[in-house]
């Protein structure tokens, strides 16, 4: 057997690499540290909300009138979906969200000043009517790691919402008509497309815990807002965003099922727009009033991936 001569320099060597490379690694802190995606067998998930609620308030800013509305209301909320493993590098998520059971409150509608249409007012408040709200909203994101849990965000949605007001009452100084019919019915269909960042620990399975936080701005694309009170008259601005921070974090219940809690906060806002109509008895100037919406919703959810 042929044999090679020992080289006590080049051994040496070697070894102050090993020691280096040693070192190196322990110097390095964890969280900056390469997190290598998981196989994508591991990544993905899905998801339940059953026991959610979603807290909503909406404000109206008309601009030809010094008034402004506001009404708050707390509705169950039910949402699915999932997360599918493309690659390790590529997800995209698919959720659908619906509201249920639409809470009626108070809708208040007040003035901005102490005078309305040339008249002192006692009391601000001009009118109040009972308002319930309902929404719906079905998203489909994709997910691009940028590295180790941080990933680009991206892709479209659709949401309808539908605002009934009814039971409408003069202020104490009856200084507003009330509208002529008993109930008066908005509702607007959005296609939305967002942008963002976010963090995901990609999978529940085979994990004792997961997380994500996601962060996205929204730019309405198509809309189209009709209310009971003009039939025939349609809004079509898209001027206006959405603003939205969302997370979830689980632990495992069970292999591959985790139980855990959700939130999400969204504002929105639309500016305004009008339409002049012509008819019959003349030419009148329509108004889809500058409009926020802000809403938290909360709850507990079921993740699995079996």
């Amino acid at each position: 057997m042929p044999s090679y001569p020992f080289h006590p320099l080049r051994a040496g060597r070697v070894a102050a690499c090993c020691l280096a490379g040693s070192l190196a690694a322990c110097a390095v802190p964890s969280w900056a540290q390469v997190v290598q995606p998981a196989s994508v067998n591991q990544q993905g998930y899905s998801f339940l909300l059953g026991f959610g609620r979603l807290n909503h308030q909406y404000q109206e800013f008309p601009s030809s009138q010094p008034v402004h509305s506001r009404v708050r209301t707390s509705t169950p909320i039910l949402s699915t979906g999932a997360v599918y493993a493309v690659t390790p590098e590529l997800m995209f998520s698919l959720a659908s969200e619906v509201t249920f059971f639409a809470d009626t409150a108070t809708e208040t509608w007040t003035a901005t000043s102490d005078a309305f249409n040339g008249r002192t007012l006692t009391n601000r408040v001009l009118q109040t009517n009972k308002a319930s709200f309902s929404n719906s909203d079905t998203q489909v994101l994709g997910h691009y790691r940028l590295g180790g849990e941080a990933f680009l965000l991206g892709g479209p949605s659709v949401r309808t919402q539908s605002f009934r007001r009814h039971s409408f009452a003069l202020g104490a100084d009856a200084a507003v008509s009330l509208p002529s019919v008993a109930t008066v019915e908005e509702s607007s269909t959005e296609v939305l497309m967002h942008l963002g960042a976010g963090l995901e620990t990609g999978g529940v399975k085979g994990h004792s815990s997961h997380y994500s936080l996601k962060a996205l701005i929204g730019l309405p694309m198509v809309r189209r807002v009709e209310n009971t009170n003009h039939p025939g008259v349609t809004f079509n601005s898209t001027r206006g965003y959405d603003l939205s921070l969302e997370g979830r974090y689980s632990m495992a219940v069970h292999p591959g099922v985790h139980l855990g809690l959700w939130g999400r906060w969204n504002m929105a806002r639309r500016s305004a727009q009008t339409q002049t109509i012509t008819d019959s008895s003349g030419s009148t100037t329509l108004e889809l009033p500058r409009n926020e919406q802000t809403s938290l919703g909360y709850g507990i959810e079921l993740l699995w991936k079996l």
